[in-house]
């Protein structure tokens, strides 16, 4: 699939809880994206996040879809939080 055709089929595609694409983990749950990212609109990962229990977003400026590439370091300082 097309990386513009990917984005619309992401945006189309509603966050449902229970059993739709959204799973609901007993723990903390962090969307992060980049601020440039053409896979997973900002609207989508807040719905997914809203949806889980303590779910939440956090958005690294600048960067695209792949941030363990684009952003590795920024992804780490995120993903330490939730282990804190």
């Amino acid at each position: 699939m097309r990386p513009a055709a990917g984005a619309a089929h992401v945006a189309a595609r509603p966050a449902r809880s229970g059993g739709g694409q959204t799973p609901s983990p007993a723990h903390t749950s962090r969307r992060i994206r980049g601020t440039r990212d053409p896979i997973v609109p900002r609207a989508w990962a807040e719905e997914v996040a809203r949806l889980l229990p303590d779910g939440r977003t956090a958005s690294v400026p600048g960067a695209g879809h792949t941030l363990n590439c684009s952003a590795p370091l920024e992804l780490a300082r995120i993903t330490r939080t939730l282990l804190a």
